[in-house]
């Protein structure tokens, strides 16, 4: 009898539809996002879209199709989850074969917002609120459309944040194992993600430190390690065997800092004295990143998010703060590494406020959208902590009612010759489409 009471009172408790509610309204937002982006061809705006898509289709179509036309410069990830999609010609060309995993991302982004909020909070009301304002972030609803590895790398994130925190509060081997996995998956995803792993294996270390001892400490520490770890250690593996040297990813004419440093040659020659401003300037590097975390956040969560930063200081100088704020501490390393790639020069970002007054990778300021929802969910905490997450989510929605910039649309955005240069002469951002391609579709007749 009391076992039928307890669960006919569950039933009534109008929090347990919450996170069913949310999850329709996330499918039918995320996909709306994705049918407008197929219908105005917006999907493939970003050059390294295109590239995403090409990696993947390299695999099942052409001369000599398999596993090595993954490559070595990207991580794997994206590339892999594609394949089911991208054998279909319409898939690929129109970009959906990418944008569909980048949408089913979005929803496993949404759902661990919630469960994130409702770890630190303790209520399934703020975690609900959280979850609407990562939801209404017209910065990632494009992102979600797009081949782009954003979306599901937040997705691993907020995934192994979760597990971690939760970890943190019970202790269970299983979740440590989740999030261990969710953790190799971001590590597979950006190179930003080793930060990451590097950063919550310490975390793990130190929590079972404090609860077990230093054998505790050692032992989980490493294990965490070990499985999150799995991906860089296989990726040096791949680029051994396959290129002939461990490193080939940071060193062959198509990596990341080849093409960055073309990009920011042309850049720092049309600026005053040919310097970057961001190389070897430490100050400036944080200057730009904030004001890249600006845009995609926007004013309002950006505010909320510094309150809950203040709380967990002052949490962590009176000695008050549990174990769960560390967990969401490391959440900073994708951030703090970018700061690094910044300073060394191996990364470069532009804002319209500072020069060359313009904007490029701006979506970089997305990787702390993760820790900026915990610190936003940890407002639930304090006196009249719901009617505050709740103020949040309003000022938001109406600050988007007001038409809030839309950075991550407007950047990759051509001009109608097709070939805009952003800075002086520069004209790396130019990705022309005709010609040789042109041809081919034209007169290709199925042959070698």
């Amino acid at each position: 009898m009391i076992t039928v009471r307890k669960r006919l009172l569950g039933l009534r408790d109008w929090r347990n539809y919450l996170l069913p509610l949310l999850m329709l309204l996330t499918v039918a937002v995320t996909t709306g996002a994705l049918a407008w982006s197929y219908a105005n061809d917006n999907i493939v705006l970003y050059s390294d879209a295109v590239t995403h898509l090409q990696i993947a289709r390299r695999v099942v179509d052409n001369i000599t199709p398999g596993a090595a036309q993954l490559g070595t410069s990207w991580l794997p990830l994206r590339h892999v989850l594609e394949l089911p999609f991208i054998w279909n010609d319409h898939l690929w060309h129109s970009g959906l074969a990418g944008g569909i995993v980048s949408t089913v991302a979005a929803w496993g982004t949404v759902f661990f917002a919630f469960r994130l909020g409702e770890d630190l909070s303790g209520s399934k009301f703020v975690g609900f609120v959280v979850a609407l304002l990562v939801l209404s972030n017209p910065n990632l609803l494009y992102m979600q459309t797009t081949p782009m590895n954003e979306s599901l790398f937040i997705c691993t994130i907020l995934g192994s944040a979760h597990y971690l925190v939760r970890w943190a509060t019970d202790y269970r081997d299983r979740d440590l194992v989740l999030a261990g996995l969710f953790g190799l998956a971001t590590a597979f995803n950006r190179y930003e993600g080793w930060a990451l792993i590097l950063a919550q294996a310490v975390v793990v270390a130190i929590i079972a430190w404090r609860r077990g001892g230093w054998e505790a400490g050692e032992g989980l520490g490493l294990a965490y390690a070990s499985l999150a770890g799995l991906a860089p250690l296989l990726w040096f593996a791949w680029n051994w065997v396959l290129f002939g040297s461990p490193f080939d990813f940071l060193t062959n004419s198509s990596s990341s800092r080849s093409n960055v440093g073309f990009v920011m040659q042309e850049t720092a020659a049309a600026l005053p004295g040919g310097v970057l401003p961001t190389e070897r300037d430490l100050a400036a590097d944080f200057h730009y990143y904030g004001l890249a975390v600006y845009h995609m956040m926007g004013p309002i969560v950006c505010f909320a998010a510094i309150v809950g930063g203040t709380y967990v200081l002052w949490q962590l100088v009176s000695r008050r703060g549990d174990l769960k704020l560390l967990a969401l501490l490391s959440l900073a390393a994708p951030g703090l590494f970018t700061i690094y790639a910044l300073y060394s020069g191996s990364a470069v970002i532009w804002v319209k406020e500072l020069p060359p007054h313009g904007f490029f990778d701006v979506r970089y300021g997305l990787y702390l959208f993760p820790l900026m929802a915990g610190l936003v969910a940890l407002l639930g905490r304090l006196p009249y902590g719901k009617l505050l997450v709740s103020a949040v989510l309003v000022a938001q929605l109406a600050l988007l009612s007001t038409g809030m910039s839309v950075v991550a649309f407007e950047e990759p955005q051509l001009d109608e010759a097709g070939c805009a240069p952003r800075v002086g002469s520069a004209s790396g951002q130019c990705v022309a489409l005709t010609g040789a391609p042109q041809y081919l579709r034209e007169n290709y007749d199925g042959g070698r």
